[in-house]
């Protein structure tokens, strides 16, 4: 569904591989993840993707066509959201109530003749959402500010999804979350990648990438690594290994005593 998409300081080969491997997200029951070291260029990658930054070359196709995306507004007409990696600074209004903050892509869709708002839309909007994700909080009028990370995070995501989104890009999305909201995050993740929609996991925790995705790009220096293909893990546990001989990273699977490779990340060095 989204191949080929250069980000800023991106090298040449990393389009050739792209296109070599088809597409980055052709099947909608599947989940993308983007890794990489701090540097890489897997953040330039999304920003470019949702506008934020301007490509220096190469193409983005969205349903087999080519797209320009000069800004966010240009991307959320191509149907696609971008939950950023800091949602304090740059995906909440903190001091704005959580019906304010869930209806802020909606604002168009909900507004009446001649754009005119109405309050009680806003706040129904907030309560639907509220719902369906276990917000925990008992007023939407409340300020985003109020609640915890995992729950502010979830109002992110309600943001965007309160659109008819075909992409959805999460960058990081479970940092600075706990344990059980990070589990709620990872099974909507799975809910709404079987209900048709493309979704791409940029994250450097290498375990929640490996769990939650199906292919893997790899990023080094602004260019593709490499793609991985990925088995299901299940509740098998998995083991990071670190090569000498490669000198890389390898996480494997661990079943019935046999370690099953699942991909190896080089270092930067």
């Amino acid at each position: 569904m989204v191949s080929s998409i250069p980000a800023t300081g991106m090298i040449p080969f990393f389009f050739a591989a792209a296109k070599n491997a088809g597409t980055l997200v052709d099947n909608f029951c599947n989940v993308l993840g983007v890794t990489g070291l701090l540097g890489s260029g897997r953040t330039e990658l999304a920003l470019a993707l949702f506008g934020l930054e301007k490509p220096t070359s190469g193409d983005i196709i969205l349903n087999g066509k080519k797209v320009k995306i000069a800004n966010p507004i240009a991307a959320q007409k191509l149907k696609i959201g971008y939950v950023p990696e800091d949602r304090l600074t740059e995906g909440l209004c903190l001091a704005q109530p959580i019906a304010d903050n869930i209806a802020l892509s909606s604002l168009k869709r909900l507004a009446k003749a001649f754009g005119v708002l109405k309050r009680q839309d806003v706040i129904d909007e907030g309560n639907k959402w509220r719902e369906t994700f276990s917000i925990k909080t008992d007023d939407v009028r409340k300020n985003a500010s109020t609640l915890s990370g995992g729950n502010q995070q979830k109002i992110v995501l309600a943001k965007w999804l309160a659109n008819d989104l075909d992409v959805l890009i999460l960058n990081g999305p479970t940092v600075g979350v706990d344990v059980g909201a990070k589990q709620d995050i990872h099974a909507l993740v799975h809910e709404l990648a079987n209900q048709g929609l493309a979704v791409i996991i940029i994250s450097d925790d290498l375990p929640e990438v490996v769990v939650n995705t199906s292919r893997v790009l790899v990023m080094k220096e602004g260019g593709l690594h490499w793609l991985s293909m990925l088995p299901s893990l299940g509740d098998r546990p998995m083991q990071e290994v670190w090569n000498d001989d490669l000198g890389v990273y390898e996480y494997v699977q661990c079943d019935n005593s046999q370690q099953i490779l699942l991909f190896a990340v080089a270092t930067l060095a």
